[in-house]
């Protein structure tokens, strides 16, 4: 088998953050360079800056309870994504070691048959992907042409309230505030989507690489019983640490979003309440709720094989 096949169940992950400014080179992590620029661009002005400026709309402009709640579940999930990112950037090192180990001899699979073993998982998570990226996309698609689909832009509204220190009412600081949240929905929808695809991979993996040992162990070769055993006992040491560090880095995350989903369904049920069921808004909360379910599910599956598998196997 190829040494790269682990690395490739998440390379398109990897590649996503590097686009947006959270995979720096290893090596080169502490150096400023144009790169260095390119993240504080898109973590400050792209990702943290229009839920600062959200949240100021809360807290200074007076809004009603259907207003409120509009705002609230999408400053929810936007604040998550902040989250996302600092435990990102926190763990940086320990999540680019993580990619490394999978180019270990050890974790190596050893023929065709375990890497068909590990099909009907691989299929799961390809569907999550796709299930995931197609919602979240259209979400947040959706957000973004809210004012054209309904012609108030001509009123000057934009995707989502925000309070700003200029008029947002005047040409271009208009259209300038509009294309800014724009991009910050797509940045913040292509983080969401790929940091919990990208933890969904971990969990993945560990539990695959547990498949392999024991598959390992059943066809270990009386002749080279003493070797083969130590291999295993040293794979074994491997996965636990690859699943210890792993945890350490998405822990807090995890928690994080089992508590904002639930707040956020919760409200999202409420506008759906509230709206017409075949407009606009009424389907972007439907692509919405069922983005946030693929979200749990994932975290659910995923957590639930490698938790059952640590502990049976």
């Amino acid at each position: 088998m190829k040494k790269n096949e682990w690395e490739s169940v998440i390379r398109i992950n990897i590649l996503v953050l590097k686009s947006v400014g959270l995979w720096p080179k290893f090596s080169r992590e502490s150096r400023i360079n144009l790169y260095t620029l390119y993240r504080v661009i898109c973590i400050y002005l792209f990702v943290d800056g229009p839920v600062f400026f959200q949240i100021l709309y809360v807290f200074l402009v007076p809004s009603d309870l259907d207003s409120l709640t509009k705002l609230m579940f999408s400053l929810l999930t936007k604040a998550m994504v902040c989250v996302k990112v600092y435990f990102l950037m926190r763990n940086l090192k320990n999540v680019q070691q993580l990619v490394t180990v999978l180019n270990d001899d050890l974790f190596q699979l050893r023929n065709s048959d375990q890497w068909k073993m590990m099909g009907p998982a691989l299929f799961v998570r390809r569907m999550t992907f796709v299930g995931f990226w197609s919602l979240a996309g259209t979400t947040s698609t959706l957000w973004s042409i809210f004012p054209l689909l309904d012609k108030s832009f001509k009123e000057f509204r934009l995707p989502f309230p925000a309070w700003y220190p200029y008029d947002t009412k005047k040409t271009p600081l208009y259209e300038i505030s509009y294309i800014h949240q724009v991009i910050h929905l797509g940045v913040a929808a292509s983080i969401d989507a790929n940091l919990d695809t990208l933890i969904s991979s971990f969990m993945l993996i560990t539990g695959g690489q547990c498949d392999i040992l024991c598959d390992n162990l059943r066809n270990t070769k009386p002749e080279n019983f003493a070797q083969e055993l130590l291999m295993s006992i040293q794979h074994h040491k491997l996965i636990l640490s690859f699943a210890e560090n792993s945890n350490r880095f998405f822990s807090m995350i995890v928690l994080g979003q089992f508590f904002t989903a639930s707040v956020n369904i919760a409200m999202a049920m409420f506008r759906l309440s509230m709206v017409a069921p075949l407009s606009s808004e009424g389907y972007s909360l439907l692509f919405y709720v069922s983005a946030i379910t693929i979200q749990l599910f994932a975290y659910c599956w995923f957590g639930n094989e490698v938790e059952s598998k640590l502990l049976i196997k």
